[in-house]
């Protein structure tokens, strides 16, 4: 037994065996490092490019044009898709500017308040993208997710 602690004791205590330990452990530790900011950077590109659809999408309320309910649509199919990389405040506003939209509620929401509505989730979205956080944990329910569709209308 005395024996195998001296073994471990010369070579935990030679400085040639921590020559190569430190060297691979900090290579093992920086490479890890590199891993995991790579990996977020990446979320982050994601998230910025599925918002820079969102917003391309919310021009369908505001156009005249043949592709307004196509621009709709494709919005409401990005608020579906938020889910998986969006904050919780900015599902939270796309649905609010939603409601301003709704067919029949034209006359409840000014189009000022409308306005505002698409304002505060533009800033949300401005907001989750500066703080460069991904969505870790989440204060939405189930409950909460919205099937919605596309209908036509004069506005």
């Amino acid at each position: 037994m005395k024996k195998s602690k001296s073994k471990f004791s010369k070579i935990f205590g030679s400085v040639d065996f921590w020559k190569i330990v430190i060297p691979a452990l900090s290579a093992i530790f920086v490479w890890w490092l590199n891993s995991s900011s790579r990996i977020e950077w990446e979320r982050y590109q994601k998230k910025e490019e599925n918002y820079r659809e969102l917003i391309k999408a919310i021009e369908g309320f505001y156009e005249i044009s043949e592709y307004k309910i196509e621009r709709r649509q494709k919005f409401i199919e990005q608020i579906s898709l938020s889910w998986l990389y969006a904050s919780d405040e900015v599902i939270i506003n796309a649905y609010q500017f939603l409601e301003t939209q709704k067919v029949g509620k034209e006359q409840q929401y000014s189009q000022q308040r409308r306005k505002e509505a698409m304002g505060k989730l533009i800033l949300s979205i401005r907001q989750d993208l500066l703080s460069m956080k991904s969505t870790d944990n989440t204060k939405l329910k189930k409950s909460d997710f919205q099937f919605l569709f596309v209908t036509q209308s004069t506005n």
